[in-house]
């Protein structure tokens, strides 16, 4: 072989040689290239992933929150739930806050977010299934508050009667405490200048009269003092009263009287009462005397005067 084709050769291999290396530095920038894309990809992926982890996590985190209040009796099972979510936030904090995870942590994280939302649909659960209870006790409670504002309204009406009875009933033994006068005598007298006294029927000879009568015993009666309120009219049926005083009494109101007299009562005896009651002048006619105890009249009895 000529010198010229050894040459010729030479030339030719480093050709060859200089395309394969250029092949293989192609061959290797593409390779990597496409290494750095897959990861880089790869990457994205798992950011994407992590993303949507994190969003979800947040997602049943604010679950939580959003039950708590709702019930004051499941506070405490909230606060329960709350302290678990602190744990878990922490924990998946320390995994998310790396730039790059692998798939390793990836799916840790995962499984760690999907204990926690099955344990929130579950509490969630249990909260609805409570509101239920409540809202079975609260119309029971509504229905005990209406029967027992019922029964205060029976109790309010029974009240009523009762004191109504017993104010009736008050009322009756007051009434039945009443005083009966018994035995009434209405006495003309006339007095002499020299003191002597004697009984007449002349109205020109009278001076006073002598009123008597008894209070009889009354068991209903409460012992004590007892005022007594006599009447005293003249044949124009004027009543004979010097102060102009009346007494309340329960047949015919507001009435004049002539004397008041207080007695004092004791039980199971008759009290006799006795007094005087001087005229001026008298007139011709039928005098009338009256007594009224606790606004009731109680006898009475009258006196023909010529």
């Amino acid at each position: 072989m000529t010198k010229k084709e050894n040459n010729k050769s030479l030339i030719i291999s480093l050709v060859i040689v200089v395309l394969a290396l250029i092949g293989f530095v192609v061959f290797h920038i593409v390779n990597n290239n496409e290494i750095e894309d897959y990861f880089n990809n790869k990457v994205n992926t798992l950011t994407q992933q992590k993303e949507a982890l994190h969003a979800e996590f947040i997602l049943v985190s604010n679950k939580v929150d959003s039950l708590k209040g709702i019930n004051v009796d499941l506070n405490e099972k909230l606060d329960k739930t709350h302290a678990e979510i602190s744990f878990v936030r922490a924990k998946l904090q320390r995994i998310l806050k790396k730039e790059i995870l692998t798939q390793k942590e990836l799916d840790k994280a995962r499984a760690i977010v999907k204990d926690f939302t099955k344990k929130t649909e579950a509490l969630h659960q249990n909260i609805t299934e409570l509101q239920l209870i409540n809202q079975q006790q609260t119309s029971k409670i509504q229905e005990l508050t209406q029967s027992n504002s019922d029964l205060n309204s029976q109790n309010e009406a029974i009240q009523k009667n009762i004191e109504k009875l017993e104010k009736e009933k008050a009322e009756i033994k007051d009434i039945a405490s009443t005083m009966h006068a018994s035995f009434f005598k209405l006495t003309a007298i006339r007095q002499k200048k020299n003191g002597r006294i004697s009984e007449t029927s002349s109205h020109n000879a009278i001076n006073y009269f002598l009123v008597e009568f008894n209070i009889d015993d009354n068991p209903l009666a409460e012992p004590g003092n007892k005022e007594l309120y006599v009447i005293i009219k003249d044949p124009t049926n004027k009543i004979i009263n010097e102060n102009n005083v009346t007494f309340q009494s329960r047949t015919d109101g507001e009435k004049l009287y002539t004397d008041k007299i207080i007695i004092d009562y004791e039980r199971g005896k008759t009290t006799p009462v006795k007094y005087t009651k001087h005229l001026p002048s008298a007139l011709a006619g039928v005098y009338f005397i009256q007594v009224y105890q606790n606004g009731f009249k109680i006898g009475e009895a009258k006196k023909l005067l010529d």
